[in-house]
């Protein structure tokens, strides 16, 4: 198995925008997530999303991900399967992953930061 995955270690910004590009897709076979910003950027980086269905990732990535559940892998080479052979599917799981990410910008995220911080001084 080891010839069919790689583990880098750390990568540079230009490097991992390599990744993003030649990868079939992001798995992300998390059990607690806080928020999931790696959602967030394998889908800036038009990458279809492939993530485990716990904490905040299906509130992250809505309909933009294929879901499995974290402690099923039977479930997760599923999915992994669904993108190596349906084009269809790649393709729309972008669109929705470029769609996806415009909730999610600096400037939404500072005003409601500002607006929670107004709040608790009312």
């Amino acid at each position: 198995m080891e010839q069919n995955i790689l583990f880098p270690g750390f990568v540079s910004d230009e490097e991992k925008d390599k990744l993003y590009k030649k990868a079939a897709a992001f798995i992300l076979p998390s059990l607690y997530e806080g928020f999931g910003i790696p959602l967030l950027e394998a889908m800036a980086h038009e990458c279809p999303v492939i993530s485990s269905f716990s904490s905040s990732l299906p509130e992250i990535g809505g309909e933009a991900c294929l879901y499995f559940d974290p402690k099923n892998s039977n479930d997760l080479v599923e999915k992994m399967n669904s993108i190596t052979t349906n084009k269809e599917l790649v393709a729309r799981l972008i669109t929705l992953g470029k769609k996806r990410i415009e909730l999610f910008s600096w400037e939404e995220t500072g005003k409601n930061t500002l607006h929670i911080l107004q709040s608790i001084n009312e």
